[in-house]
């Protein structure tokens, strides 16, 4: 029986860091954007379940109750991806980067010295 010859999705997060931007400051600007987007999201979600008691049928506090759980967790799981993965992978992006900017001077300098 032949293969399929779909193509498997090519997920950002398997990809490096530094094939996504060319300046270390954006990829620090996305962490920041990203962590500000979860903390706004929390707020959000605490305000749902603040309204949890006052809703008067308990198929209602059920149904927010179930789905400000399934918030807070994607929430925590997306801050933990911000933390875990992001920062680790800029932090590595900054890194090849200076020593990169480091290698491109000292060959500038070998350069002029020679002439």
């Amino acid at each position: 029986m032949p293969r399929s010859k779909t193509r498997k999705p090519e997920y950002l997060a398997s990809q490096p860091i530094g094939l996504l931007f060319d300046d270390p400051r954006l990829a620090e600007r996305l962490r920041q954007h990203l962590n500000t987007l979860t903390k706004h999201q929390l707020t959000v979600i605490r305000k749902i379940r603040a309204l949890t008691p006052e809703a008067k049928n308990s198929d209602a506090r059920n149904t927010l109750q179930a789905f400000t759980d399934h918030a807070l967790k994607s929430n925590e799981e997306l801050d933990d991806f911000n933390i875990g993965f992001l920062d680790f992978h800029i932090g590595l992006y900054k890194k090849k980067r200076e020593r990169k900017e480091k290698a491109k001077r000292e060959a500038k300098e070998k350069r002029s010295i020679q002439k």
